[in-house]
């Protein structure tokens, strides 16, 4: 069992709870009445004195083994915590899992299931989504004619805010790969910057500054000594933002891990789907090259030489020249990413945060 030892936060006592996998272990068999196995934490979300989830794998064996605990998060005291085990998540209607892999699970928010071989609808993926809003967007971007190749919509469940897309064939990706296929990341990433669908939201310096601003305040919670460091970058990030112009069709959370392709012997192949589309937006052209950079960025010794490196192979890909306002983007990326390696619940967080941190510094320094 592994539990998260975070300053204690006395305007949400129940993180004692939820923080704690002896505390979890205990909470889940008086709520279930089950005994439950191994209790090992996967994922957080936390507002420090406002709400928080944990989200814990049972090894007992059940085929059900994902579950979280929660406070604040549904709207109830905060003294209250609420537990849920997938696929019984209050604000999704999945149903049941017969027939199904688990691919993602966002707590209270969205999950993606793939329905497995002896199923009727074998060959899916199927996308579930908690709000009205989050159903729309993916399913408007969805049908969107772009210029590279994406998975095709198949059927619509509004009544569960479903949207189901034909499984691409190949495999996923993840930041191993990051560098080999950055090149041919870059050739997609232009034609997809080519395409011209309507509607979409704009997405510039001050929307992604907003996304770090909670980033910040958690980090500085959870690791004081670098509060003044993460305040510190933000204020140098608000004061060098750059203009809002050249607006793109974007990714809008490009990274390796939206690819998919066909493998050979010798290399990946340059047949390349993008899937993931619900955060398409027009934003300037750095965003999705400094997303899918600082993507592989956690705070691991060599991040920085890695990020170096997608962002040279990138950049060789798209084949346009200068990227207007790269470095601040590298930068504003990064300081999102600032606790990550906590909300992974990575035993050595703390160091690695560090790391973030001073890689974030590192691309900052040309933008004081």
């Amino acid at each position: 069992m592994n539990s998260l030892e975070l300053p204690f936060d006395q305007d949400l006592p129940a993180t004692l709870t939820g923080f704690d996998a002896a505390a979890v272990k205990h909470l889940l068999r008086m709520r279930t009445g089950v005994e439950p196995g191994l209790v090992r934490l996967r994922y957080l979300e936390y507002s420090p004195g406002e709400r928080f989830l944990t989200m814990w794998r049972d090894d007992s064996g059940g085929p059900n083994d994902l579950f979280v605990v929660s406070a604040g998060w549904l709207g109830s005291p905060d003294e209250d915590i609420d537990v849920a085990r997938f696929p019984a998540d209050p604000a999704l209607r999945v149903g049941e899992l017969t027939g199904a892999d688990v691919l993602a699970w966002v707590p209270y928010q969205r999950a993606v299931l793939r329905r497995v071989s002896g199923h009727p609808e074998a060959g899916t993926i199927e996308k579930y989504f908690a709000t009205q809003n989050a159903f729309d967007t993916s399913l408007r971007a969805a049908a969107m004619q772009l210029d590279v190749p994406t998975a095709a919509v198949v059927a619509v469940d509004s009544t569960r805010r479903c949207v189901t897309q034909r499984l691409v064939a190949g495999r996923g990706f993840d930041a191993s790969t990051a560098v080999e296929l950055a090149n041919d990341a870059g050739q997609m990433l232009r034609r997809l910057h080519q395409s011209s669908p309507d509607a979409l939201p704009t997405f510039g310096p001050a929307e992604l500054l907003a996304q770090s601003e909670p980033v910040v305040d958690l980090m500085s919670f959870a690791h004081p000594d670098l509060a003044e460091r993460l305040e510190g970058l933000q204020r140098l990030l608000r004061l060098s933002s750059p203009e809002l112009s050249d607006l793109v069709t974007s990714h809008g959370d490009f990274n390796v891990g939206q690819l998919v392709g066909e493998v050979t012997e010798s290399r990946v192949t340059a047949d390349l789907t993008l899937v993931d589309l619900d955060t398409l937006c027009l934003a300037p052209a750095a965003l999705d090259i400094a997303a899918y950079a600082t993507n592989v960025v956690s705070g691991r010794s060599g991040d920085v030489d890695r990020c170096l490196q997608c962002l040279r192979e990138v950049k060789t890909g798209y084949a346009a020249g200068p990227i207007d306002g790269l470095d601040w983007y590298v930068a504003a990326t990064l300081l999102r990413r600032c606790d990550r390696s906590l909300r992974r619940a990575k035993k050595d967080w703390r160091i690695r945060a560090e790391r973030l941190v001073d890689a974030t510094e590192r691309f900052a320094d040309s933008l004081g």
